[in-house]
Parts: structure tokens; sequence; C-alpha cells
């Protein structure tokens, strides 16, 4: 039906005008028929796929304690959001959390280098309260200039440590929340890439784990301990990092593809954090004191082990100190 030269068409009980004279012939409208169907399709298809992802999820995550549960639910929703397969949305959600955690990092880094500038005089005021037979009022007038100085550089000897506390429970999670979504998560299994296709299933060709083996030594070779020249333990615990990145070859050996999906995107965050971090107009661009030109020390003298000691309280007195 026709009205002022403009046809009205009745399609799937909506009205279309048309402002074309001529009416529409038969195959048109089949091949506008056929593009709204095909968009019905997509359309409906794309829900499904994001309600299935959804669903399985959930399910993975219904019995996750809630730190656990939440990553899991964050992963999916990057992987719903970008449309990544399940390898890069493991990988982009560990490079957003890395990123958001530098700042706090590059803090560690600051106060750890300034109280390896620190260990000279902190060596002072240990040896002052050893030479004093550990004298109650020598150690306490010690301990408040051994307080006065960490606040007056902005450290503490449990600094070194906030980087492992801050980690862990982030690596726990992971852990546990990929490995989860391995075992109860369906589209895993297709969520790979080359010879990783299958995440929920270990590398049988060990390329991964050795792969992860290789990102943790080649970090720790370029100066994973920048910051602690100078301490007594710099040594100690550069050789612990050694023998712990050739273990985790075969300790992580039957592990599921998708953990090193996590394992090396964090590993490469680390390498090139710490490659960028070396750079000299990097460190005083973001206030890193300069530790390099520190020397270890001659003798095992206790350092900043001792200066924790002292913060309590001193050491009993032995027979040999009371001669």
């Amino acid at each position: 039906m026709g009205l002022g030269g403009v046809q009205f068409m009745e399609f799937m009980n909506v009205r279309y005008a048309s402002t074309v004279v001529e009416g529409l012939r038969f195959g048109e409208e089949e091949t506008v028929q056929a593009g709204l169907a095909e968009v019905q399709k997509n359309l409906a298809s794309g829900l499904a796929e994001n309600v299935a992802s959804m669903s399985e999820v959930a399910v993975a995550a219904a019995d996750s304690s809630v730190p656990i549960a939440a990553l899991q639910h964050l992963i999916d929703y990057v992987h719903i959001q970008t449309g990544l397969p399940w390898w890069l949305s493991i990988a982009a959600t560990t490079l957003s959390i890395r990123i958001m955690l530098l700042p706090v990092l590059v803090y560690q880094m600051k106060a750890t280098a300034r109280l390896t500038l620190l260990r000279p005089e902190l060596e002072r005021i240990t040896n002052s309260i050893k030479e004093s037979g550990y004298d109650p009022k020598v150690t306490e007038v010690n301990q408040a200039r051994m307080k006065a100085l960490f606040q007056k550089h902005k450290t503490n000897p449990f600094t070194p440590l906030m980087g492992a506390f801050l980690q862990a429970p982030i690596f726990i999670s992971f852990f546990f929340a990929i490995r989860n979504m391995a075992e109860k998560v369906p589209s895993f299994k297709e969520g790979g890439a080359l010879w990783f296709t299958d995440l929920t299933t270990p590398d049988s060709f060990f390329i991964l784990p050795v792969m992860s083996g290789l990102a943790t030594l080649l970090t720790v070779e370029l100066g994973a301990v920048d910051g602690m020249q100078g301490q007594p333990m710099m040594s100690k615990m550069k050789m612990f990092l050694r023998g712990f990145a050739v273990l985790i070859i075969p300790a992580t050996a039957s592990f599921p593809k998708a953990l090193f999906c996590y394992w090396l995107t964090t590993n490469m965050c680390s390498l090139v954090q710490t490659l960028v971090l070396k750079q000299p107009a990097i460190k005083r661009a973001v206030g890193i004191p300069e530790t390099a030109h520190l020397a270890p020390p001659v003798t095992a003298a206790p350092t900043a082990g001792a200066s924790i000691m002292t913060l309590s309280q001193p050491p009993k007195r032995t027979k040999k100190d009371r001669r």
C-alpha cells in the first residue's frame, strides 16, 4: 500500500518506511530478511557465549573464598569485555595488577636502598652496644639513636620483606583461582594457543616450565637484589634465588598450562621492572638512592639482624661477654 510516493512494508510486525519510489522487488526483500536474521543470530550467539562464560565461572567460584572468587570474576570480566581468549585474559589481568602495585614496589626499593646506605652507621651503633657489655643504659640510648635514624631516612629493618608480604597473598590467590578455573571451566580446554591450546593439562613438552625457570633466573642475574649491595645476606639470597629458579622446572611440570599464563606474565613484568629500574636516570627520577658503589662487608658483623634484636631487648650476656 502506497501513500504520496512513499511505500510501507510490513515485516515481522514492524512497519518500515522506504523512500524508494519503485516497490521493492521480491529478491531485495529476501536480502533484507536474510540480513536481519544474520544479525539476530550473531547477537543471540554472542549473548549465549557470554552467559555460558559467566555461568562457568560462577560454578567455579561458588566454592572459593572471597578473594579467590573475586579474582576469578575479574579474569572473566576481562575475558568478556575484551573478547580475548582465556590465556590472554589471564595475562592482561596479571599485567594490570602488577602495574597497580608498581608504586608500592618502588617505595620498597627506595626504603631498602636507604637501609643499605645506613649499614655503616647501624654497625657502629650495634658495636657500641656490644662493647658496653649490653649495658641497659647504653642499650637504651643506642636504641633511641637507631629509631631516630630509621625515622629520619624513612626506612626500617623490615622494609626489604615488604615485597614478599605483599606479593605472596596475590600469588597464592592467582594460583588457586586459575587452578580452580582450569578444573571447572570447560572452555579452558580451547582457551590457549599454539602448542598450549588446552589450558587444563600440563605441558608435555616442558616448554612453559623451562621458560618460567629461565625468566626467574634471568631476573636474578640482572639485579633482582639491587639495592642490597653491601648487605651480608645479599650473596646468600642470590644463591637461594638461583636455586629456586632451577627447582621451578620440576616443581611446576605437573601444573596446568593456565597457571603459566600468570606465572610467565608476572616473571616478564619482574624482568622488565628490573631492567628499567637499574638505569641511573630512572633511579634518580623515582628517588631510589644509588648503592652500586657499596662493597660487601669484610667481616660478617651483625647489621640489620642485630638492629632488629636490639630494638626489642638486648641479648643475654654470656660468660665470655662478662669477662
